[in-house]
């Protein structure tokens, strides 16, 4: 929603009123609707108001100031309920079944001849961990999952062998 100074010609002069604008689904579209009725012009100045026009247009500037700051706190607040590392904590009945598996010492022997700096078995794990608990693209997985869990071999991983 966002706020905006509506002037309106009548006969008995300028109307002011502040509408609030916003999304209707319903409709499709945008909708308005009368936040605040300010009154006539002429009566405003009568009442001690200069010029009612800019002092209630920065009225509205204030409100879409807060509104925005509102928005902003809200967005912050979501983002930041959604990296808690308590959500990353799925993990682990996948990490039992995975160890138990045996796969550990096939990859460690095919890791021999390659020569990486990581671990494969490590990187392999903690990739499919991170996709369990937050499925998205792999570059999104590196980045954003892998850091929430509690694996933190993900910062040894580097995408280069070594030079013999």
């Amino acid at each position: 929603m966002a706020y905006f100074l509506k002037k309106s010609k009548l006969k008995k002069g300028i109307y002011l009123q502040i509408y609030e604008s916003f999304y209707d689904p319903q409709r499709g579209h945008t909708a308005h609707k009368s936040y605040k009725a300010l009154g006539y012009v002429d009566d405003l100045i009568q009442n001690g108001i200069d010029d009612p026009v800019a002092f209630y247009k920065q009225e509205v500037f204030e409100l879409n100031k807060k509104r925005d700051e509102r928005l902003k706190q809200e967005k912050n607040k979501l983002i930041s309920d959604e990296e808690t590392p308590e959500k990353a904590l799925g993990y682990f009945p996948v990490k039992s079944i995975n160890l138990s598996l045996g796969v550990k010492k096939y990859l460690d022997l095919m890791q021999a001849v390659t020569g990486f700096h990581f671990s494969v078995f490590s990187f392999i794990s903690s990739l499919v961990y991170a996709r369990i608990v937050q499925p998205c693209s792999k570059r999104k997985t590196f980045g954003d999952v892998l850091p929430m869990t509690l694996e933190k071999t993900f910062t040894q991983f580097s995408p280069f062998r070594k030079t013999v």
